[in-house]
């Protein structure tokens, strides 16, 4: 007889949500995770009314799955590290919000959602109910897309980002932010023709390039590199076990309006 083995996983409830948001932020320390218990619960509130919104609008393609569990876990991971660098129990209000708003516009953009001719962001759909949840305190709906990738670049702790705009407006977004912080970086187009790109000699070159830069701890830019994604982003892997440290902070795909950070 033929036996199959089905596993699921059910959705987070909403205790769920409370429960993991404090746990990840014991993890960092958890003097200061039960002195900002609240704060963190309140993190799980807002993802949970997000997620059930985001639930309510399948009849837009792909957006329930836009954002999830990944994007929740390092908003948490984000304000429990400013938090810890703080080691204050006694943090103005004005300095929790900013943490958690900074923390919430590096990890739920990026979404447009249409209902009924009515266009609003994924920011501001989720400040409204972080808004709800925290007694309508006041913030602002201005999201400064320079800031938050100068940010990512800064934070080696950071997970990657992904900014989605024209190729020639990524690359200036990038390398305006890398000079005004004084950042050493090496621009790299890959090869355009099939014979390079079907060449051993040829990505065997490509990884050299990036690990000379990862050794000098540059950040690198790649454009047009979408046929070796795979084996640099293995090589990469490979790397970061290694040295224990984020090692490349940058990745431009020039893939007509994609950009990788």
């Amino acid at each position: 007889m033929n036996r199959g083995l089905f596993l699921s996983i059910p959705e987070p409830e909403l205790e769920d949500d409370k429960f993991t948001s404090y746990t990840l932020a014991e993890s960092y320390d958890s003097t200061l995770a039960n002195t900002y218990k609240s704060l963190y619960e309140s993190l799980g509130e807002v993802y949970y009314e997000y997620m059930k919104y985001l639930k309510k609008m399948t009849f837009v393609n792909g957006i329930e799955d836009f954002h999830g569990n990944r994007d929740f876990y390092h908003l948490v991971k984000n304000v429990a590290r400013n938090i810890a660098k703080e080691n204050t129990n006694s943090l103005s209000e004005k300095q929790k919000n900013l943490f958690i708003i900074k923390g919430i516009e590096r990890n739920f953009a990026g979404l447009i959602i249409e209902s009924n001719g009515i266009k609003e962001t994924s920011l501001q759909r989720i400040k409204k109910y972080y808004r709800y949840f925290n007694d309508n305190v006041e913030i602002e709906d201005y999201y400064d897309v320079k800031d938050i990738n100068g940010q990512n670049i800064e934070d080696l702790k950071s997970r990657f980002l992904l900014v989605i705009s024209k190729p020639s407006l990524s690359e200036f977004l990038l390398t305006t932010i890398l000079k005004e912080k004084n950042k050493e970086y090496n621009y790299y187009k890959g090869s355009p023709f099939k014979d390079d790109c079907k060449s051993e000699e040829y990505i065997l070159k490509i990884l050299n390039k990036i690990q000379l830069n990862m050794e000098q701890e540059k950040v690198l830019i790649l454009n047009n590199m979408e046929r070796y994604i795979l084996v640099y982003m293995i090589y990469l892997t490979r790397i970061s076990m290694n040295l224990g440290r984020k090692i490349m902070q940058e990745l431009l795909w020039d893939i007509q309006q994609m950009l990788i950070l």
